[in-house]
């Protein structure tokens, strides 16, 4: 089944099919009913869907974007080709959801996305920059791919493989959780990621295993989660390595390794070091040739191993 307008594009039903392949179309010139010239915008209020293995496909080849007011299923994969605004929370849910461009909110803090894919859930731009989620969050199976910064103002939930194709920093601007429960991996080592956050920020799996990040950095504010018991970095031999600039906690036995290129980078680490619980005994194991900076105490609420 297939909707095409030259021009805007409103849909405030929901629409389905069952087993066939549901495309929407909207076009800045041609098709039907819209005028040449005119920045077309499609608008979806009511629910999208296709059962069975059918594909869903929304394309805007124009410059007026996607706006999205309602979930969006598949039994099948789901494309965003084009810019999509989220005006209201949005679940999508397909095998491989992929969205081409930006992904903003209409109100900023106040559009949350769900992404619910068996495959790979790829982002090829930037996510609330424009304007800022609510909240993100990936399901556990799957995988992600970021290739720009995230921003919300609450949390940022990534409960799936996560593959960082771009230098990328994760921003929640209200204090909200910010959660890598899987594996986090760079496409090349020349990639950069940063966490800024007041909540927790939390590493649950294994960090830049296989191919390392350039840098691993935090902000000041919050604390971090060591969860995933290895993080790798390298360097650029001008640049390079971890620094937490937030309190903490080792939450399993975890190894911090920085591969030397030029010269041996340092781990920093701003405010304190703790194990998670009394008596769990975490080890923290250090591995770098530069000189380590320690700001604050290590072992003063929850000793370590």
């Amino acid at each position: 089944m297939a909707f095409k307008a030259g021009g805007d594009g409103t849909i405030s039903e929901s629409v389905s099919t069952v087993g066939a392949t549901l495309s929407i179309t909207a076009s800045d010139a041609g098709g039907v009913g819209g005028a040449t010239g005119t920045a077309a915008t499609m608008t979806l209020t009511g629910a999208i869907g296709s059962s069975g293995s059918g594909a869903v496909t929304l394309v805007n080849d124009g410059s007026g974007g996607i706006k999205v007011g309602n979930n969006v299923t598949s039994g099948g994969n789901v494309t965003f080709t084009g810019a999509v605004i989220l005006t209201g929370n949005a679940t999508v849910t397909g095998n491989a959801v992929s969205f081409s461009s930006t992904v903003n909110g209409t109100t900023a803090g106040t559009q949350a996305l769900t992404v619910n894919g068996s495959g790979a859930t790829t982002f090829s731009s930037t996510i609330g920059a424009t304007t800022s989620l609510s909240s993100l969050t990936t399901d556990s199976t799957g995988s992600t791919v970021l290739t720009g910064n995230v921003t919300t103002s609450g949390a940022q939930t990534f409960n799936d493989a996560v593959t960082v194709n771009a230098s990328t920093t994760l921003t929640s601007s209200s204090s909200g959780n910010i959660t890598l429960a899987s594996t986090v991996t760079p496409d090349t080592s020349a990639r950069t990621l940063t966490v800024n956050t007041a909540g927790v920020t939390k590493f649950g799996g294994a960090v830049g295993t296989g191919t390392a990040f350039l840098s691993l950095t935090t902000d000041a504010a919050g604390t971090t989660v060591l969860q995933g018991g290895t993080i790798r970095t390298t360097d650029s031999g001008t640049s390079g390595g971890q620094t937490y600039n937030d309190d903490v906690v080792i939450a399993a036995d975890t190894t911090l390794t920085h591969v030397q290129v030029l010269a041996g980078k340092p781990f920093a680490f701003g405010k304190t070091v703790n194990a998670d619980l009394a008596g769990n005994n975490r080890v923290l194991t250090l591995n770098n040739s530069g000189t380590n900076t320690f700001s604050g105490i290590v072992g003063g609420t929850q000793r370590l191993g």
